[in-house]
This record gives structure tokens, sequence and C-alpha cells, in this order.
């Protein structure tokens, strides 16, 4: 058996032991505009494990990293997906462990190394102040970036903030899953909308968000 496989197993036989009897994990709560994050540690809900998620948006040729420490589903783990947006793209990976307090290992960004087209056309728009995003403009999907997506943001507190996007997104995007967040800062909500149709009707799948950046921004 590999290494690699014995780590899955072991990872596998201790979610399986604690999903049988419940638990709820002390985990880290915190968001940064760098690869580093430390914030308040909370309980966090029963079954979830202690997640982190690093995004590297580049609008314009311009990167900005953002990490995100929160309470994660385990099946919200070591996904690692791409999205294209107006003027740029969205790199998300996610990674967890799995005892209360501990520290989740840098996140895995994937590598958009195939840039030919797919056949794939999606509506493409965004938007600030608003949870909703259409118009005519479009952009054609390339690479693994199968799914049109809608993705949008809704940030409550002391500094609110609403953004809606639509892009090309390969299909672990669409499969992150809903989650909301809170602090004493903040709360937010995140939710993505994707299908496989080109400019077609979208049928709903949440998921975390895309945009964190402009929460990073808005809380620091």
């Amino acid at each position: 058996m590999s290494s690699s496989t014995m780590v899955l197993f072991g990872v596998f036989c201790v979610l399986s032991a604690l999903t049988a009897t419940g638990y709820s994990f002390s985990c880290q709560l915190c968001v940064a505009s760098d690869q580093t994050c430390s914030g308040v540690n909370v309980l966090c809900p029963t079954n979830y494990v202690c997640g982190m998620k690093l995004i590297n948006m580049t609008i314009s040729g311009t990167s900005t990293f953002t990490v995100n420490r929160l309470c994660s589903p385990p099946e919200l783990c070591n996904i690692s997906g791409s999205v294209t947006i107006p003027g740029g793209t969205v790199q998300v990976g996610t990674s967890c462990c799995y005892t209360s307090d501990c520290n989740p290992p840098m996140p895995i960004l994937s590598n958009k190394a195939d840039n030919s087209t797919n056949g794939i056309t999606c509506r493409s728009c965004l938007t600030v102040n608003s949870n909703w995003c259409y118009n005519s403009n479009t952009i054609r999907c390339t690479g693994s970036e199968t799914k049109c997506l809608l993705q949008t943001t809704k940030i409550t507190g002391t500094s609110p903030v609403s953004v809606a996007m639509r892009g090309c997104a390969t299909e672990d995007i669409c499969s992150l899953g809903s989650q909301s967040f809170s602090s004493s800062n903040f709360t937010s909500t995140y939710n993505y909308i994707c299908t496989s149709r080109s400019i077609g009707m979208y049928s709903l799948v949440s998921a975390p968000t895309l945009v964190l950046i402009l929460l990073v921004k808005s809380v620091l």
C-alpha cells in the first residue's frame, strides 16, 4: 500500500469513528489578505472539521492571495478548482485537519495549463452591491472549466457587501457546497449556481465564495 493511500485510509478510519459517535472540534476562524491567518477559536457544528481555503484572484495581471480558516464539512476538504471571470481568473484550494485546534496544511491551487476552448460558452459579468448579475456579454470556456457559473456573495455587518458574478468554472468549484461564516465583525453567505450547458437555464448548486478578497477589503 502506497504512503498516500495509507494516509487516505487513516483519515477515512478517523472520520468513520468520529461520525459514529458525533464530535465537535474547536477550530480557528479568520480571514486575511495574505497566506497567513490567525483569529479566534470557535466550537464547530457537529461532524465538522478544521479547514483552510486559499484563493488566488488575478485581475488584469495583478494577483491577490486570500486565506480563510473555518469550520468545514469533511466533503469540502482537499478540493482544487478554478474560475474565469470578466478580466481575470480565480484559483481556489481547500485543505483540512482532523483534531481540535489543529493547523490545516496550505491548500494546493490548480494549475490552469490548458487554454484551449472546450465548446462551452457562458454569460460573463461582475457586479458589486447586487445579488444578481446578467447581461449579453459571453465568455468562451477553456480546459476543464466546463460549467457555467453564477456566484453570489452577501456580507452583513459593519461593512456590508453584495457581489454577483458569472463565468466559467471547473466541476470542483460547483461541488463545494453552501457555507456561512460568522465572527464578531461580520456574517457572510456564499452560493454558486452552476450548469453544464452553454448559456442555458441554471440549476442550483451552492458553494462558498470566490470573492473573499472583497470581504477582506471590507473588514480589514
